[in-house]
């Protein structure tokens, strides 16, 4: 790959990284988060990484251009290190939800966090990882399931939708039949302060799952642009 393609694609990729981990803004540093204060970790080597990235000197693209990329990898190691003990306090949290009137189950047990999974870059590859949640939780089939199967949830803030999530897909299911649930919760592609707000999941049917994500999709595009265009963010020819 050409050198200032190489840049190109690493200041595409940094600003993947601040959809994901912020916009330079300070995060709300709620407790009642679900991710807790570990987007705005992130958030902050970032920022550092991507105002260099805007200082690199017209002509001076090959010498950057590596140093760059290694200093993406060495900012993503040292936010690890400073979120890694949060993350660790995080397990056997309760995540507060709600569930919409009429699904065909019903969630009789605490949905616990069992480990938290801390963002990873994917560098050049699109492979980018936000921080994930892995919880437990058991639900109770309270209507006939005839065809495939799916619990569908929302990422709230407040009474806003911010992220949503399905779980893997269950055949035939009869009343009274348990499911014992183990679900990977991703935090929304989303500036960080967003990403802290997010205080709940809502469980859903299909069809609010389905208009719901129109307009998250919509907004986190409107917010990904904005970063780029805050940071001056675009791909070099």
């Amino acid at each position: 790959m050409k050198t200032k393609k190489l840049l190109g694609a690493a200041a595409c990729f940094a600003a993947m990284i601040l959809a994901s981990c912020g916009d330079g803004t300070t995060g709300n540093g709620n407790n009642d988060s679900l991710f807790g204060r570990i987007p705005s970790i992130y958030e902050k080597k970032q920022v550092e990484i991507i105002e260099k990235m805007k200082n690199i000197a017209k002509g001076k693209e090959k010498e950057a251009s590596l140093a760059i990329i290694a200093e993406m990898k060495d900012a993503f190691d040292k936010a690890g290190q400073e979120a890694q003990p949060l993350a660790d306090k995080m397990p056997g949290r309760v995540l507060p939800y709600s569930q919409e009137d009429g699904l065909p189950y019903k969630i009789v047990s605490d949905i616990q966090i069992e480990k938290v999974v801390l963002p990873e870059p994917g560098l050049l590859s699109g492979g980018e990882k936000g921080t994930r949640l892995k919880v437990k939780f058991d639900a109770v089939i309270t209507a006939t399931v005839e065809k495939y199967f799916r619990l569908y949830y929302l990422i709230m803030s407040g009474d806003d939708a911010v992220g949503s999530g399905r779980t893997s897909g269950q055949n035939k299911l009869a009343v009274g039949d348990t499911l014992h649930m183990e679900e990977t919760v991703y935090a929304p592609d989303v500036p960080a302060k967003y990403q802290e707000s997010c205080n709940s999941l809502k469980f859903v049917c299909e069809g609010s799952y389905i208009s719901e994500q129109e307009i998250i999709n919509k907004r986190q595009k409107r917010w990904n642009d904005e970063i780029k265009d805050k940071f001056g963010i675009k791909e070099i020819k």
